[in-house]
């Protein structure tokens, strides 16, 4: 329950009695209070002049300017104060926020020092934890709302990952295309925090990107396609503190034996760069990418980067390279007409990148297209478990 406090009247009285209630008021409103306005430059924090700090029901005031320098100046830390018990007080640098009790309105580490409402610029080296109280695991937003007191977030984002490269050609032998990309790898970001326990914390878990498509086969002698890369694996974030899309690249094309077309490399972030072809052959075509081409293969005339593919609703439709077609080793026709790397697949919400096309068998013939990216995390079913995560851990003494 509430329990209310007296208020000063104007009815004669002791008093000792008046001023009793008034003190008694006074202490409720300053019970916690922090006014102080410490600040970081990187290498030591200052404590400026005139802020006001309540520590166990005294109040000191900050009467001369205090700079601390801190010992790994890319570390986090917090501000402590101990009573000197002549008046005065000290403050030093700590690694933990101690814990928050209701009843001072400020938190306090187990040998009584208060710790001021602030931390440093920087990372935590090992964060003091006292246990996990929020997880989501799966893509999607939504809102908590927790205790007051210091917290530490871990934020993954959705996975993305390479595409591989094509193989070179070998005589008489089938040689088998770069697999696609599957997500792999994330972008993290780390945040410490005091929540209040009064708003939402908003929450956003990002989802893995879509699988690339593997490159073609290579027959008789002519380089496989490079895979696709994943779509781009979607941010997480944890209130305004977010990490960064994870994205991967899509394979090279291998090389072809002497007479025979370069294969095309695999679309992604950034294509593959085609496979080369030998003298008086024409390279391979780079993939497509969402932020560069890969590179045209080498040969007498070289390929041309993959064109940027198309986009359906919103979903990535990336391309791999195509190779480029070579009739008896003599005429070079103008078009490319074999070996087009796949986009990306639109079926029940599955949207993998399509294989690239395979060689020819004939000799002379075309050579393997480059697989095609997957489609971003963006673009999952919220509730999917391909994802990010986001976990919040209580800090503590």
């Amino acid at each position: 329950m509430f329990q209310k406090l007296p208020n000063p009247d104007n009815v004669p009285g002791l008093v000792t009695t008046g001023y009793q209630r008034q003190n008694t008021n006074m202490f409720a409103i300053q019970t916690g209070i922090d006014t102080t306005e410490p600040f970081d430059d990187g290498t030591a924090i200052t404590i400026l002049v005139g802020g006001v700090v309540e520590f166990n029901g005294t109040l000191f005031k900050v009467s001369q300017e205090i700079v601390i320098q801190k010992p790994i100046p890319a570390r986090a830390y917090w501000i402590a104060l101990t009573d000197n018990g002549n008046n005065t007080a000290s403050a030093r640098l700590v690694e933990r926020p101690g814990k928050w009790y209701p009843t001072k309105q400020g938190c306090y580490l187990n040998d009584g020092s208060r710790v001021l409402n602030y931390v440093s610029l920087g990372d935590i080296s090992n964060p003091p934890v006292s246990g996990e109280v929020y997880s989501k695991t799966t893509k999607g937003r939504s809102k908590t709302r927790l205790k007051k007191g210091w917290y530490f977030a871990n934020i993954a984002s959705g996975k993305a990952g390479n595409g591989g490269n094509g193989n070179n050609g070998i005589s008489g032998t089938t040689v088998s295309g770069g697999a696609g990309g599957v997500p792999a790898y994330s972008q993290f970001a780390r945040a410490v925090f005091f929540h209040k326990g009064k708003k939402n914390i908003s929450i956003k878990v990002g989802g893995d990107g879509f699988p690339g498509g593997a490159g073609g086969t290579g027959y008789q002698g002519k380089g496989s396609g490079g895979g696709g890369a994943t779509g781009d694996g979607e941010e997480s974030s944890v209130n305004n503190v977010q990490t960064e899309i994870s994205t991967g690249n899509g394979g090279n094309g291998g090389n072809s034996l002497s007479n025979y077309p370069g294969a095309g490399g695999g679309g992604g972030n950034r294509g593959g760069n085609g496979g080369t072809g030998a003298s008086g052959v024409i390279g391979g075509d780079g993939g497509a990418g969402k932020n560069g081409n890969g590179t045209a293969g080498n040969g007498a005339t070289a390929g041309i980067g993959g064109a940027a593919g198309l986009y359906d609703q919103g979903n990535a439709n990336t391309y791999g390279g195509a190779s480029n077609y070579l009739f008896s080793g003599i005429n070079t026709p103008t078009t490319r007409i074999g070996g087009f790397g796949g986009g990306t697949l639109k079926s029940n919400g599955i949207l993998n990148g399509e294989n690239g096309g395979d060689s020819s068998t004939a000799i002379g013939g075309t050579g393997a297209g480059g697989g095609g990216q997957g489609a971003d995390g963006k673009w999952r079913f919220d509730g999917d478990t391909n994802a990010g995560y986001v976990k919040i851990y209580a800090l503590g003494e």
